[in-house]
């Protein structure tokens, strides 16, 4: 990326998404796409908390860890020219997407259910709200979810589909974005 596209492009870019839709993977590879810092944060929250997502589920509840949550996404503000993976659930408590798109650009990458399901191991015990080992079960938990969260992934300034999320396009839709915005000015 030029100086001068990087003088253009968001501080911060948030990925948005359910779990096992690519952020944490294609958040790192898009931060090295674009030179920019990546961080996480789901761990930032176990950094912060010393102990595991599950562990904070099991013993003070998700009440306790959506407010974490949204302890962490109001420190992501000293951030910048970073890329930064949420968690699957943050935007979608509290004022959590106004404060995100407040704070940068958003981006949901799209991913359907199926494919998430496929994702998913049977033995992947670090998705709290995923318990079980049924492939049809992790499923219709995952079709729930979307469901619930659809209303606020909605929200985000981009939307890439399943088969659009690479770098190069997600560069591509975002400087096209930004000139649109610029000359709309």
């Amino acid at each position: 990326m030029t100086s001068n596209q990087k003088k253009l492009y968001p501080s911060r870019i948030y990925l948005l998404g359910l779990p096992s839709s690519g952020k944490s993977t294609f958040g790192d590879l898009f931060a090295q796409y674009i030179d920019y810092q990546y961080i996480d944060t789901d761990n930032m929250i176990i950094q912060e908390e010393g102990r595991s997502i599950p562990d904070i589920f099991a013993q003070d509840g998700e009440t306790y860890f959506r407010k974490v949550e949204q302890q962490i996404l109001h420190k992501t503000a000293k951030y910048n020219q970073v890329v930064i993976a949420t968690g699957g659930g943050m935007p979608c408590f509290f004022d959590n997407i106004y404060k995100i798109n407040q704070l940068g650009y958003s981006v949901f990458l799209d991913v359907k259910p199926q494919a998430i399901a496929q994702r998913i191991t049977k033995d992947d015990a670090s998705r709290p709200l995923l318990q079980t080992h049924n492939q049809d079960m992790i499923l219709a938990q995952i079709q729930t979810k979307y469901q619930e969260r659809i209303q606020f992934y909605q929200q985000a300034q981009l939307t890439l589909k399943e088969d659009e999320i690479k770098a190069s396009i997600l560069h591509q839709k975002i400087m096209q974005s930004l000139n649109e915005s610029k000359n709309n000015e």
